[in-house]
């Protein structure tokens, strides 16, 4: 069965605030998982540097499902299996906080934040009746920080890193990104576990951006 993913946001500010909703399905084979939510924030000015501290919220739902019609099992009466759609739906919530400053030290447009998905830890149970099963998701947490420094009139450089943990396993994304003329780039990121990731892009004169990457599985 070919996977098919549908993303959609729309986001847009009201003065000191911040309005949004996202939108995710995501289907493989005989699983599918929807998000849906709803997001609100607020940026407050801090200090004379240019800084800005914003947090925000998101209130929805996760909803998973799984067609047992496109299941075959080894035991047919495998108490365990689902014969027909079950599906489940919970409340997910989602919390964050991000700082920019226009001028730090030696680097422009510097940010940090963090934040956390599935906050209440939302608990599935997917049944038809007889066959059941639970799906429990995790409290994630995100830090990402970054920068732009100027090497020259012409280059500018954006490191940033990302780091990705629920407390059992973290992933660190380490990134590095060359922008010539405010408008072509090109960077690295590398993925702990071995993992590569070039891209490139190009910034356009009116707010939109295009990019493409593509990733390298170097480990096993």
């Amino acid at each position: 069965t070919t996977p098919t993913t549908i993303l959609a946001n729309i986001h847009a500010p009201i003065g000191r605030f911040g309005i949004g909703a996202n939108f995710n399905s995501d289907e493989l084979g005989f699983s599918k998982i929807v998000t849906a939510n709803a997001t609100l924030a607020y940026k407050q000015p801090i200090g004379s540097n240019g800084g800005t501290l914003a947090g925000g919220i998101g209130v929805g739902f996760v909803q998973e499902g799984i067609d047992g019609t496109k299941l075959k099992a080894i035991d047919p009466n495998d108490p365990k299996i689902p014969t027909g759609n079950v599906n489940d739906l919970g409340l997910d919530l989602n919390f964050g906080l991000y700082y920019t400053q226009e001028q730090l030290s030696i680097v422009n447009n510097f940010y940090a934040g963090i934040s956390s998905t599935h906050l209440n830890a939302p608990k599935l149970t997917l049944t038809d009746g007889k066959a059941s099963f639970n799906s429990q998701y995790v409290r994630r947490y995100y830090f990402t920080t970054g920068a732009e420094y100027e090497l020259n009139s012409a280059f500018t450089l954006n490191p940033n890193i990302l780091v990705k943990t629920d407390l059992v396993k973290t992933t660190t994304d380490i990134n590095a990104t060359l922008i010539w003329n405010q408008n072509v780039r090109g960077g690295i990121s590398y993925r702990t576990f071995n993992d590569l990731v070039v891209m490139f892009g190009y910034n356009f004169q009116f707010p939109m951006k295009i990019g493409y990457s593509y990733h390298i599985v170097t480990g096993k």
